[in-house]
């Protein structure tokens, strides 16, 4: 296998570690219509992706063209829909469903693939500013699976880890080596009152509504995906399952049942009509911070999720849009997160939609300029070290994030680095991975969020407050490396996003 495209300050790329993160979302047969093949057992199985994150990094994106999974005995299996795109930073803190499907049983020991249009969005302290790093032409090859993935009988569901804080390296001249540190777990699913998104829950599901049968409907997961059934009972809440047509765009809160079938525990939203959902970094307006001045009708996102009905135009994931109409929109967010006690003054408008926030926007289908319908905030990550955290009071600590971290350099946190994480006292977080004695002082950590820019009275607000859903102990990785393919990336025309573009 032979890189291509040559080019200056090259980013080294490891392509095993992609092809892997998205292995195993779909199921077909290599026969012909006249040479079918016999039934063959199999095991139904759910997969996940989710990633450590990487401070530098503000997206990772790359097309999965093609994958197919050579069992030891046998011919290989074609295992993708189709061409998906996939961008990862947003799965930091949490593990996104890919695919349900039923998958033939034996012993899987190696995995060929194409992958293309490698981009990544980094901050590069070299130069003081963002940087894109995108890669022509296609590269394709095949990796060995050791230990080899069996499939049994059993329901299982499959989660897909790349650890990119420990995968990338800069260079003294800016560029990015990535050596994958990658693992695959194969999880019980949990019973469904102790459901975590490893084993079993999947929250804030988003899709596109394919059919509606009974009392269950079929939901594409994004352009290009494999599809997941969920079923309904008179459990669920939310909007009402009438609502749900084809083309609908729906999110769902659900929990894996033993048999691997997904039961809806709440349908957040349906939207019908000629629209598109997009889902990104907020990463302007810049200037001055929320409410000085009041909010406007513009701001940027970083694009890293989209769906839509099929032949809509929708932005790239990776693209750079602008959102407009942001003073008649609709704003929401999940108040079931949070605290009670803190949702008497928390608010969510465009005069507090600022820098270093998540939104899920329903858009008028288009590219580059597109006005924005509906603005929901939804769940953001970043990893630092814990300060000032005392766990006989609630009040909050602070998370110390890097000073060359794609978050501190995105808001222009001041005081610098320091981001302000709240308590969360009513069980609304979920600590993973701490020792017996529970979050210390000094511990590195990943707080995956709501960020509001809160703006009290006489206040300028130095960044946002995290109010966290999940707040995971970053313990050394125990997985082993990769030996990655190599592709080699230009750097595109850089996009700054200096914090000395800022007024405060």
């Amino acid at each position: 296998m032979s890189a291509q495209h040559f080019f200056p300050r090259s980013l080294f790329f490891g392509c095993t570690a992609i092809l892997l993160l998205v292995a195993l979302v779909g199921c077909g047969s290599s026969s012909s219509p006249g040479n079918p093949v016999q039934p063959v057992p199999t095991a139904s199985m759910q997969f996940k992706i989710g990633d450590s994150d990487s401070d530098r990094l503000l997206s990772f994106t790359v097309t999965l063209n093609s994958i197919s999974a050579v069992p030891s005995t046998g011919t290989a299996i074609n295992l993708l829909a189709g061409a998906t795109t996939i961008e990862l930073t947003r799965t930091a803190g949490t593990m996104e469903t890919l695919a349900q499907l039923e998958v033939p049983r034996g012993t899987y020991t190696s995995l060929q693939y194409e992958v293309s249009n490698i981009r990544i969005t980094a901050w590069d302290p070299v130069h003081s500013m963002f940087q894109d790093y995108v890669g022509s032409g296609t590269l394709s090859g095949s990796v060995s699976l050791s230990p080899a993935l069996v499939v049994g009988t059993t329901s299982k569901i499959i989660d897909l880890d790349l650890d990119l804080k420990n995968s990338i390296t800069f260079d003294n001249s800016g560029a990015l080596t990535i050596n994958p540190q990658f693992g695959v777990t194969a999880m019980d699913i949990a019973s469904t009152d102790t459901q975590l998104a490893e084993d079993g829950r999947a929250e804030d599901m988003v899709g596109v509504v394919q059919s509606v049968s009974g009392s269950s409907f079929t939901m594409s997961l994004g352009l290009g995906s494999n599809t997941v059934q969920v079923a309904t009972d008179s459990s669920t809440e939310g909007q009402s399952f009438s609502l749900l047509v084809q083309n609908a765009l729906v999110e769902v809160d659900a929990l894996t049942r033993a048999d691997d079938s997904l039961l809806a525990k709440r349908i957040d939203f349906v939207e019908t009509g000629s629209l598109a959902l997009v889902e990104g970094v907020v990463t302007g307006p810049g200037g001055y911070p929320p409410g000085l001045p009041p909010g406007g009708d513009t701001a940027t996102l970083l694009v890293q999720k989209t769906w839509a009905p099929p032949q809509t135009t929708v932005p790239n994931v990776g693209d750079t849009i602008t959102l407009t109409g942001l003073t008649t929109a609709e704003y929401t967010f999940d108040a079931d997160k949070l605290d009670s006690w803190g949702l008497g003054f928390l608010s969510f408008s465009n005069s507090s939609l600022w820098r270093g926030q998540a939104v899920l926007a329903l858009i008028t289908p288009g590219t580059g300029t597109v006005t924005a319908h509906k603005l929901k905030l939804v769940e953001i990550a970043a990893a630092g070290i814990v300060q000032g955290y005392d766990p006989a009071q609630i009040h909050g600590f602070t998370l110390r994030v890097p000073a060359d971290s794609a978050y501190q350099n995105l808001v222009g946190l001041m005081p610098q680095t320091y981001l302000t994480t709240w308590d969360q006292s009513e069980n609304k977080t979920v600590f993973h991975g701490f020792p017996a004695n529970g979050m210390q002082n000094g511990m590195e950590v990943r707080v995956r969020g709501l960020a509001f820019w809160y703006v009290p009275l006489g206040y300028l607000a130095g960044g946002p407050d995290i109010l966290p859903t999940r707040i995971d102990y970053l313990s050394t990785p125990g997985t082993g490396a990769l030996a990655p393919a190599t592709k080699t990336l230009y750097r595109a025309e850089p996009r700054q996003m200096s914090p000395k573009e800022q007024s405060r």
